[in-house]
């Protein structure tokens, strides 16, 4: 079954994630003590969308599979980390200025789904809504990160909303450029590497603060939220 996605919903999706962007440390504060859950519900989620989701969506056309993309971001950041690691001592930003680095794309994949989903033709706005939700939470989760780092590099509220806001970015980008998939492709191959090492090495907490429950629920959601595209197809 067809359906017309109107046009402001990926846009408004968009802002969605700007305001949780910016506000995510505020929101935060008013559930600080279930940090420990919302840090695992984030996780179980966002590892069950990129793995069910997003990895499944790769394009594998020869001779450059899109696995081949993901490999080359995931050990692309990987060496960047390290070496931001490595010079630390010399440059006390470096590793902040990498972790911009990680935002950006963050922001560009969540502009693409955004932009993929609402062009499938067969997904309601709100089937659309849901499918992000893991997206948001995600977002959600990692708003201290980001505070942490536009404070680090003294980064003034208009470079921050300009961070933040580079999901809506990327959709303006893509109407504005009528971009076919196969020319996405390899980019959004590459950037769901990164996402997969900084949701793997970053946002995954570890085993000894890792809510398990919240864990499993996040994934068991993010599953459910995944098979609404097939239950209102």
């Amino acid at each position: 079954m067809n359906v017309d996605v109107p046009a402001a919903t990926p846009y408004l999706l968009a802002i969605a994630l700007i305001i949780i962007r910016l506000a995510g440390v505020r929101l935060e504060s008013h559930a600080e003590k279930y940090h420990r859950q919302i840090i695992s519900l984030s996780a179980g989620s966002f590892l069950a969308y990129l793995f069910l989701e997003l990895l499944p969506r790769l394009p594998n056309n020869a001779p450059f599979p899109g696995y081949a993309f993901v490999f080359a971001g995931f050990a692309a950041y990987y060496l960047l980390e390290g070496y931001a690691f490595s010079h630390a001592h010399r440059d006390k930003n470096i590793r902040s200025e990498v972790a911009v680095l990680g935002f950006a794309a963050d922001g560009i994949l969540a502009g693409v789904i955004l932009s993929v989903y609402s062009s499938a033709g067969y997904l309601s706005s709100f089937v659309l809504a849901a499918i992000t939700l893991p997206l948001a939470l995600h977002v959600l989760s990692t708003s201290a990160a980001f505070r942490h780092t536009a404070s680090k590099l003294k980064l003034s509220s208009m470079q921050q909303t300009a961070l933040a806001a580079i999901p809506l970015a990327t959709i303006l980008a893509w109407n504005a450029l009528a971009i076919e998939p196969g020319a996405y492709g390899p980019v959004f191959s590459a950037i769901t590497g990164i996402i997969l090492f900084i949701a793997v090495h970053k946002t995954l907490p570890p085993e000894n603060r890792v809510d398990k429950r919240a864990f499993v629920i996040g994934a068991l959601a993010a599953i459910a939220l995944l098979e609404l595209k097939f239950l209102f197809a």
